[in-house]
């Protein structure tokens, strides 16, 4: 009987980022998927938080390790279709009756000691993605379809995913909302849904980009960042010098 105990790596990022609500989906659409894709003895079940066991009698190692992969794929396929980005990942620890316990309890311990040593061995998962995230902080006009006119605001951790949006206006959670802001010379616009407000500070969103090439504007934005962290202080201070009339 093998027995595992799985991780997400990534997770906090999506309730940071994206709010509770969606973290929520991920772990009901993981959960959904390792059960479809059990058997009909295997045991599934959340241990808490992010954490989750299979127990599989019968699995050759190499079945096993079968397992341990489809597991990671598919929360792999989850973190992208909630967040549309690579943002999550699986550590997966193994232990086997008898051979690693004769009772449940060491049982489960060993394979939670796996777990942890597949994750410790491996930290960059924790924070896997697939392009950079601006550190910067961008002013930005945002427009709903329900309203007249533009606010503004100011965009943080941005991302082919998502971002934040520090504002005082009111948006609500599950209303769209259009970006468009510049950056090296280069216009954006962008589709959005608020996922979480935080009242008088601002609103997290999920981006749904329905252009091919504002996506791919973006994602070359984010591609130079990643040979330069500081492409967007120089954006932040030359506005600041085109304001101050320098």
């Amino acid at each position: 009987m093998t027995v595992m105990v799985s991780d997400m790596d990534g997770f906090k990022q999506i309730n940071d980022r994206f709010g509770h609500l969606e973290g929520n989906r991920v772990l009901r659409l993981f959960a959904h998927s390792l059960k479809e894709t059990s058997r009909e003895y295997d045991y599934v079940a959340r241990m808490g938080g992010d954490e989750f066991v299979v127990i599989a009698p019968g699995l050759t190692p190499e079945a096993s390790a079968r397992k341990a992969e489809q597991m990671r794929e598919l929360v792999h396929q989850v973190g992208i279709e909630v967040c549309g980005e690579d943002i999550l990942s699986l550590s997966v620890g193994k232990s086997v009756y008898p051979e690693d316990g004769l009772d449940a309890e060491k049982i489960l311990t060993e394979a939670d000691r796996r777990m942890y040593m597949q994750k410790q061995s491996q930290p960059t998962r924790k924070n896997r993605r697939m392009y950079p995230r601006a550190k910067g902080r961008l002013t930005a006009e945002i427009s709903q379809p329900d309203q007249k006119g533009a606010m503004v605001g100011i965009l943080t951790n941005l991302s082919l995913g998502g971002c934040y949006v520090e504002t005082s206006a009111i948006l609500l959670p599950k209303s769209s909302v259009r970006l468009t802001f510049s950056v090296e010379h280069t216009s954006i616009s962008l589709n959005g849904e608020v996922v979480r407000m935080d009242m008088g500070i601002g609103a997290a969103l999920r981006l749904v980009e329905e252009s091919q090439e504002s996506r791919g504007r973006l994602k070359s934005v984010l591609d130079q960042m990643a040979g330069s962290e500081d492409l967007l202080e120089r954006q932040r201070n030359r506005n600041a010098a085109a304001g101050h009339g320098i």
